[in-house]
């Protein structure tokens, strides 16, 4: 599957137009985290990315309790770059993971898009609701 049509096929980024995903492509970078790869550390720096699983999982771990399980197409990163604050969470490979990965500044300058914008807002929310639960 080509990076085009795998966003096509992953929100929120389905919410883009194709004009935008076209501009937007390259920016993204193929990266791969071997298992047990601490990818964001809980308490520690903002992340600079946004990650979007393309194969393998990820999991989340809050006082070293795993919260939930990430997999193809799910995103990460986003609530401490929101924020600008330090990772709720670990996020560590549970296996080998490729990813896509986005730069802080060009997922900021997709906020602009309204559709996109709404995703994060009520995953964020979410996100943060299963972290405590």
């Amino acid at each position: 599957m080509d990076l085009l049509a795998f966003l096509r096929d992953s929100p929120p980024f389905d919410q883009l137009t194709e004009a935008e995903l076209a501009a937007i492509a390259p920016a993204f970078e193929l990266v791969r985290f071997s298992r047990g790869t601490r990818i964001l550390r809980e308490g520690g720096a903002p992340s600079e990315y946004l990650y979007l699983v393309w194969q393998g999982e990820v999991g989340l771990t809050a006082d070293g309790q795993l919260r939930q399980v990430l997999e193809q197409g799910d995103i990460f990163g986003y609530p401490s770059m929101l924020g600008q604050d330090a990772p709720v969470f670990d996020v560590t490979a549970a296996g080998d993971v490729i990813a896509y990965r986005l730069p802080e500044p060009h997922f900021r300058t997709l906020l602009d898009n309204a559709a996109f914008a709404r995703y994060f807002i009520g995953s964020l929310g979410e996100r943060l609701r299963t972290a405590f639960e």
